[in-house]
């Protein structure tokens, strides 16, 4: 058993209960403003992987560039392996944190090698979600989120990952509280996700947190969801 799954009921919850029909509406609603956008993310495992390290820490426009440097660089992921450490920061240098990000990316790389026969993720397939996220959270700076986000966009997996932007949303709404987010945290969040708007909800809170509830100055005049929104409430409470 994986140290997070032991981990599961240690913490105190996190969540509070929104019923399945009530995320649902917020899905719907949120899907008819944004689209569920795709976000440039990968058809290919490994290649989500590497992008998902690229972006750590880093502004879109950024590692979309990172990420399109290293393809060319090494259409062949392989090819690293052959490769110098600076040969790699160079590439991926603008998008900061580039030496961590080159360990990262090799030691994927050695990883999969090693323990695979070559660099690739389709034998994930074979695997079910915990197992597949066990496989994946044992790579250098790969966590459940990260994990999740593999295995939705990749794989097509009915999974939440939960990044900064539903953090801040769903702390805003009131579905969760200001607390560190634990994988136990983030395992309870989504299983309150039905199944068929998880993909749709990932995408679009995404969306909704980089237009509207920005971290430091949310447009709540114009936002279509202040009006069930906790912190809206707290806020004009307040005045």
């Amino acid at each position: 058993m994986s140290d997070r799954r032991a981990q599961k009921g240690r913490d105190q919850s996190s969540i509070e209960p929104w019923s399945p029909r009530r995320i649902r509406r917020l899905a719907n609603d949120l899907d008819r403003v944004y689209g569920s956008p795709r976000l440039h993310n990968k058809l290919g495992a490994l290649d989500e992987l590497m992008f998902i390290l690229l972006s750590s820490r880093t502004g879109e426009k950024v590692y979309l560039g990172t990420y399109e440097c290293l393809r060319r660089e090494f259409p062949n992921w392989e090819g690293i392996l052959d490769s110098e450490s600076t040969h790699v920061t160079r590439c991926i240098g603008r998008g900061g944190l580039a030496r961590k990000k080159e360990r990262w990316i090799r030691g994927t790389i050695e990883s999969l090698t090693r323990r695979e026969g070559k660099a690739d993720l389709g034998f994930l397939n074979d695997m079910n979600d915990e197992d597949a996220e066990d496989y994946l959270t044992s790579l250098p700076g790969i966590g459940l989120k990260s994990a999740r986000c593999i295995l939705m966009y990749s794989l097509d997996r009915a999974v939440f990952p939960v990044d900064t932007h539903c953090r801040r949303v769903f702390s805003r709404l009131g579905i969760i509280k200001r607390e560190r987010l634990t994988d136990q945290v983030q395992d309870e969040i989504q299983s309150m996700i039905p199944l068929e708007v998880r993909y749709s909800l990932h995408v679009n809170t995404i969306a909704h947190g980089r237009q509207i509830c920005l971290p430091g100055n949310p447009r709540c005049s114009a936002c279509f969801l202040s009006r069930r929104c906790s912190m809206f409430w707290a806020i004009k409470s307040a005045d």
